[in-house]
């Protein structure tokens, strides 16, 4: 992977943790299928760690005005207040499991770690956490990159894998944005 690469997805995992609305792992599975499994693995890494220092920047802003972070969590596309208040609810009733279970129910993760700062929940076990639950959902779809790319690479047609994935994500996105409020 080129510097640049890794530099994108350490950049966009660190946005998406703070407020951008597109996740990672779209830059993970174009990168999965593009360069190979190897590459979409290092990738992750890359995103996972730009996710936990996103992560802390939301966390000890929420800590420190978690006011302005409503507000600004508010603004985000495909946010609304009811997810927040349900991420809110989570924390206070299982925060580990809110943030290993948070990041597949489709609520961003930059919800979890707003409320881990808000509420007090110590730094260090919540990027342990978070560790685990970022790594594991970006690792989930560089997975599922590469078994469709190996699927279709055995049917003579790999060369359909990044059209494809850009096609999935495009309509996952344009299903996401019109089901979800915000």
């Amino acid at each position: 992977m080129t510097p640049l690469l890794i530099a994108l997805v350490f950049a966009w995992g660190a946005a998406e943790a703070v407020a951008f609305f597109v996740v990672a792992d779209v830059a993970i599975t174009l990168i999965t299928a593009h360069k190979g499994f190897r590459a979409g693995f290092i990738a992750t890494l890359w995103a996972t760690g730009g996710a936990l220092l996103g992560g802390m920047v939301v966390y000890f802003w929420a800590a420190a005005d978690p006011t302005t972070v409503a507000r600004m969590l508010d603004f985000v596309p495909a946010v609304s207040s009811g997810q927040i208040a349900a991420a809110k609810q989570e924390m206070s009733d299982d925060w580990i499991a809110a943030t290993i279970f948070g990041g597949f129910s489709g609520d961003p993760y930059k919800l979890y770690a707003a409320t881990a700062g808000e509420q007090g929940i110590s730094l260090l076990p919540f990027l342990a956490v978070s560790v685990g639950a970022r790594f594991s959902r970006f690792l989930s779809t560089a997975l599922l990159a590469q078994a469709l790319t190996w699927t279709l690479k055995r049917v003579g047609r790999q060369q359909w894998a990044l059209p494809l994935i850009a096609l999935v994500w495009i309509g996952f996105y344009a299903w996401y944005w019109t089901r979800m409020p915000g």
